[in-house]
């Protein structure tokens, strides 16, 4: 039934209509006697949180599954509501649990992820020699709530393709990438370049940065050269665009006044551009005793996508002096990498408000994480509150960065920094 997948891939049917609704039915009644081996699942995407529902999450989300899609392995159906159903055989199981698994760790902050029964609402798998049944009703009740919500939605067919249309003028397109690229090649990048330290926070001691991260402001260059666009709108456009920039930053850094200071700097570069000719030539005309300053930051979803080519670039990177950081971990996620067998000098996690539900145990599980990985190794990142500094305190974490970090270094400098009482030491 390649044609259904054909038809229902790239396309997320809204409100506005099913289009796929009668390519469904067809396939189900051709699985009624064709069920041996067949299995199915159901990803319910509408069941996240609306922030984690926009376009660019719902295209990423698909995304993960397409090389089964696209090789035949696969046969997938896209709801009005987001959700989306697959449908496949016994041999390929194991690719789909994979990709149900890169499929989690997307939305792993969204509260529908939080804990295995709630993982299950998310992702729901049937085996349809004994579970045909259920699929055939499930199909029914997402019917019956895509209809009225198409009902209490209202409004012609006209209006909201106006408005849909509306909408997606803001989502970034090859033709706008193309734009930006060329504007890129004669923009002064140093003036979209954001400054945030990492620093070690102890109690009654004076606040050390030890190293400043260097970001390009995605916001403020989008203002300036595609004002209304989002940049991040579709990840695929975005992905290539961050290899845009790791090219400009790596190009500023080589500037000899750049190359003349002594403090320590990160970077954050994708895998596949400390494997390229540019961060070669790059390496070729740096100072020597400049490499001893920066540390590389790279991104652990990358890790999980391809680990040899993640070792082979920081065996490298360090081999000439660099050091390694790991970011874009959670709280549930900062378990699952080892910084020792990693070969990284830090690893970073993003402090998220969830945190402060059931306070004992996520501080018990923070502080005993940091303590494997080093305190002086374990950086506390996003730090936005008082109150997610002395948290972080709390479990024993030294290593701290974000907007409140910032704050609390410009207060020390006037006299003005109160720091957040450590009520207890964590062993």
């Amino acid at each position: 039934m390649s044609a259904a997948m054909n038809s229902l891939t790239s396309t997320t049917a809204r409100a506005a209509g099913w289009s796929g609704e009668q390519l469904l039915r067809e396939y189900m009644d051709h699985l009624g006697e064709h069920r041996a081996g067949r299995l199915a699942l159901f990803v319910a995407l509408s069941r996240l949180q609306p922030s984690n529902r926009r376009e660019h999450h719902i295209r990423a989300a698909v995304e993960i599954f397409s090389d089964v899609i696209r090789s035949h392995q696969a046969e997938f159906f896209s709801l009005p509501n987001e959700d989306f159903l697959l449908f496949f055989n016994e041999d390929v199981r194991g690719l789909m649990e994979s990709a149900a698994a890169k499929i989690c760790y997307l939305f792993t902050d969204d509260p529908l992820i939080n804990g295995a029964r709630q993982s299950k609402r998310f992702a729901q798998w049937y085996s349809l020699d004994v579970d045909f049944d259920d699929v055939v009703k499930l199909i029914a009740q997402l019917k019956a709530r895509c209809t009225t919500a198409a009902g209490a939605e209202g409004g012609s067919a006209a209006a909201r393709a106006s408005v849909e249309k509306r909408r997606r003028s803001y989502v970034l397109t090859p033709e706008w990438l193309d734009s930006l690229q060329k504007n890129l090649a004669q923009t002064d990048i140093s003036n979209f370049i954001r400054r945030h330290r990492v620093c070690q926070i102890i109690a009654d001691e004076p606040i050390r940065t030890l190293f400043g991260e260097l970001t390009v402001s995605v916001a403020d260059l989008a203002s300036t050269v595609l004002p209304g666009v989002d940049l991040r709108s579709d990840p695929w456009l975005f992905q290539y665009l961050t290899e845009t920039f790791d090219r400009r930053m790596l190009a500023l850094l080589a500037k000899p006044d750049v190359q003349q200071s002594t403090s320590r700097i990160s970077i954050n570069l994708n895998i596949s551009t400390l494997l390229s000719d540019e961060f070669l030539s790059f390496e070729r005309n740096l100072f020597a005793a400049r490499r001893g300053t920066i540390v590389i930051e790279l991104k652990a979803i990358d890790i999980f996508d391809d680990l040899e080519a993640y070792l082979l670039a920081s065996r490298f990177a360090r081999s000439r002096g660099y050091e390694i950081s790991i970011d874009g971990l959670t709280h549930r996620t900062m378990g699952l990498l080892d910084r020792e067998k990693l070969n990284a000098d830090f690893l970073k996690v993003d402090f998220t408000g969830d945190l402060f539900e059931g306070r004992e145990m996520a501080l018990e599980r923070l502080a005993a994480v940091a303590r494997r990985h080093g305190l002086d190794r374990f950086i506390l990142a996003r730090i936005e509150t008082r109150q997610a500094l002395s948290f972080g305190q709390q479990a024993g974490v030294r290593l701290f960065q974000g907007h409140y970090v910032e704050s609390a270094i410009s207060n020390e400098q006037q006299g003005r920094f109160a720091r957040p009482h450590q009520s207890r030491s964590r062993r």
